[in-house]
């Protein structure tokens, strides 16, 4: 992970998705079989429980895709339970402060940068029976923070979030974002445009990875553009339902032009 978090500092794109419903361990291999790159499985919104979760990281991790999660809030369980896991990544929601931040690199990195607590035999360090410094190190080197920027506090407490060590990322919620600012999905408004630019700006001055989460490629590319990195595209619900519509209709129509209407 810390060669792909430079890769994408020296301006290569990371393509991903965000789970939603599916629990089957084996929805990490039909993503690395799509091409995604990594995925983030949705602890705030999802009906995942420990369990899942554990199963779908540990397939990913034989997959090819890095498996990463989104916490539903910050607590010492919620952040400590997927990384040790094995989850390579946390997306952290409703950012706020820089207090929040503090808290999250407290509880995600071992000393010196944070107070994460040593748990031995784990899959996130491969079972290990004895402390090890240079596995610490390399855990807080190769798991990736990602706080998630979709509150006008956050904002405009943007530059003070993101010079607090130990952070690696910010990607935009667009929709909690623009609800935020009473403009849900106005995603071309003023104000919604100036404050993607901002994290952009703003990621750049502290050397952080800037990204967003659109379901639309062409909006994906445009702030890929403009140096967007960390690309999250859809869900899978959204492939099933967005090629379920279109397969459908294509059928009905085709059938329908050789005289075979539909129920």
């Amino acid at each position: 992970m810390f060669q792909i978090k430079q890769a994408m500092k020296n301006g290569e794109a990371l393509i991903g998705i965000m789970i939603e419903e599916m629990t089957t361990p084996n929805i990490a291999k039909i993503l690395a079989a799509c091409g995604f790159k990594y995925f983030i499985i949705d602890c705030e919104h999802g009906s995942f429980n420990d369990e899942s979760v554990a199963s779908i990281i540990s397939v990913a991790k034989g997959s090819g895709i890095i498996p990463m999660v989104r916490v539903p809030e910050i607590r010492k369980d919620t952040i400590s339970k997927p990384l040790e896991a094995g989850a390579m990544g946390l997306l952290i929601p409703q950012i706020k402060t820089v207090e929040d931040v503090k808290r999250v690199v407290e509880e995600a990195r071992y000393a010196p940068q944070g107070k994460r607590g040593i748990s031995h035999t784990k899959p996130h360090n491969n079972y290990i029976t004895k402390s090890d410094p240079e596995q610490t190190k390399k855990e807080n080197d190769e798991v990736m923070i990602i706080l998630q920027i979709e509150t006008k506090e956050a904002i405009e407490n943007l530059d003070e979030i993101l010079s607090v060590e130990g952070i690696d990322a910010a990607l935009i919620g667009p929709n909690d974002l623009s609800q935020s600012y009473g403009i849900l999905g106005q995603f071309d408004n003023p104000i919604i445009l100036q404050a993607f630019d901002k994290v952009i700006e703003v990621s750049k001055k502290h050397d952080i990875i800037s990204g967003v989460h659109f379901g639309d490629i062409k909006t994906l590319k445009k702030w890929a553009q403009k140096g967007m990195r960390l690309l999250m595209w859809n869900t899978e619900v959204g492939l099933i339902i967005d090629n379920g519509i279109k397969g459908v209709n294509d059928l009905t129509s085709l059938l329908k032009s050789d005289g075979i209407n539909c129920i």
